[in-house]
């Protein structure tokens, strides 16, 4: 029954199900990527529309699927100041950030928190705030062209739960550089550090950040409120009203983190659920009803899943950028069916493809994908879907490629998702060069070298 798990409501349902192992295994393994990829697609066409949408989608994947990284036990660093240096090695976007972080607080202040009551810790520094007995704190930032890192302590008067996934803070940001107020749901991604302690790495995708919509929002109350319905403002007419907005070198971010929330990892259960029903034996009509009665009978179950703390906890945070490792690679190119690439951007974490199409393409129907030198498929981040963390990959030269949306998230993903494939074997169903099945099915194909 397709309805059952695209069902908003069916966490309960779901984990009654009974999988064998090795499915269940492939599941766990693969399910960040195709969720992450699936929803990041709906953000490309969303994001402007509504950022509140994009940010629900966003953390939906999070929360279900991300696992805290490990900080290293041999560190005997302090940990404010020290974020990057201690947990760099695991992140998702991995590398040396500690050589061009720059420090907002004194590590000599975590002391000073462990001494503070409640709100005294205000007034130890502009990056830490406290509400309700949970104190935020900031320590480190490091900026480029495409992503602002952030690293941040979250500090609790009472013992922390055992959660699923990371933290995950939505927040209201306000840019300098664009006078639309955005909302958003960023992960913390990180660590427990002990019972009252959490701390991590938020990555801020400037991607996102550097779009006006004004004119668009304008547009587009201007045609609900002549009668128009939603299937009838295409991307292909919204789009022409967004302003894109250079990033400068320097800007402020007045951050407001207004809700922290984490999905527990021992949630309690739910009562009475499926005591009289079969899920197998519904149908679709018969399983909308019944979640309709259960939800209406059971109003703060899914509150319970959670533990959710109330801000806001604000911040000004005074940025500057690092342009030093930025390469961009000028494509500019369309090919005959209208798609194409205009640049590709590589960062010291991370690097990023710009598709381009023609103005009667709908950009939802492609989907980019990106292969390291050595044919291997690179992840996309936390994030925008054509930013893919570099790691451990070799990028001194990529092969980027445009493919139908459907087919590739209906078939061809999966033959490098199938279960016992290694992610460091670039050759797929029984010796085929991933690589060449792509380049058979790609609608769009080009290949960047990078000169260091």
């Amino acid at each position: 029954m397709n309805d059952v798990y695209n069902s908003p409501n069916n966490t309960e349902a779901f984990n009654q199900i009974q999988v064998p192992d090795s499915l269940d295994k492939m599941i766990q393994d693969n399910l960040i990527t195709l969720k992450k990829e699936q929803n990041s697609k709906r953000l490309r066409r969303w994001t402007a529309r509504g950022l509140a949408t994009a940010a629900v989608l966003a953390c939906t994947v999070t929360v279900l699927v991300k696992n805290p990284i490990l900080v290293t036990n041999a560190s005997k660093l302090p940990l404010i100041g020290h974020i990057f240096e201690r947990m760099q090695g695991d992140y998702e976007y991995k590398g040396n950030f500690t050589d061009v972080a720059t420090k907002l607080d004194n590590p000599d202040i975590e002391d000073q928190l462990d001494s503070s009551n409640g709100t005294d810790a205000d007034t130890l520094s502009s990056y830490t705030k406290t509400v309700d007995g949970v104190t935020v704190t900031l320590s480190e930032i490091y900026c480029n062209d495409q992503a602002l890192y952030v690293t941040m302590q979250l500090k609790s008067e009472d013992a922390l739960p055992e959660i699923m996934g990371d933290w995950q803070c939505f927040t209201t940001e306000q840019y300098s550089f664009n006078k639309t107020q955005q909302g958003d749901c960023v992960s913390l991604e990180g660590s427990k550090i002990d019972d009252r302690t959490y701390a991590g790495i938020l990555r801020f995708d400037l991607n996102e950040k550097n779009v006006d919509d004004t004119k668009a929002q304008e547009k587009l109350n201007e045609f609900y409120e002549n009668g128009g319905v939603d299937d009838e403002m295409t991307d292909d007419i919204y789009v022409k009203y967004l302003e894109q907005i250079d990033i400068p070198d320097e800007f402020s971010l007045e951050l407001s983190i207004d809700k922290l929330s984490a999905a527990l990892a021992n949630p309690p259960k739910a009562e009475d659920f499926n005591e009289n029903n079969e899920l197998e034996t519904m149908t679709d009509e018969e399983w909308i009803e019944y979640m309709k009665e259960w939800d209406a009978a059971h109003p703060d179950f899914y509150e319970s899943q959670s533990d959710t703390h109330e801000g806001p906890w604000t911040f000004t945070l005074n940025v500057k950028k690092n342009t030093d490792d930025m390469q961009v690679v000028e494509i500019n190119d369309v090919n005959d069916k209208g798609i194409g690439f205009s640049k590709v951007v590589k960062d010291r974490f991370e690097i990023t493809m710009y598709d381009t199409y023609s103005d009667d393409i709908d950009s939802v129907d492609y989907f980019p994908v990106m292969l390291d030198a050595d044919g291997l498929l690179m992840e996309s981040g936390n994030g925008w879907v054509n930013s893919h963390p570099i790691g451990d990959h070799d990028v001194s030269k990529v092969d980027i490629f445009l493919m139908d949306y459907v087919e590739w998230m209906d078939n061809i993903k999966g033959f490098w998702w199938t279960e016992g494939h290694s992610v460091t074997d670039p050759t797929v169903d029984g010796g085929k060069l991933f690589k060449d099945i792509l380049l058979e099915k790609c609608a769009y194909h080009t290949e960047v070298t990078f000169d260091k």
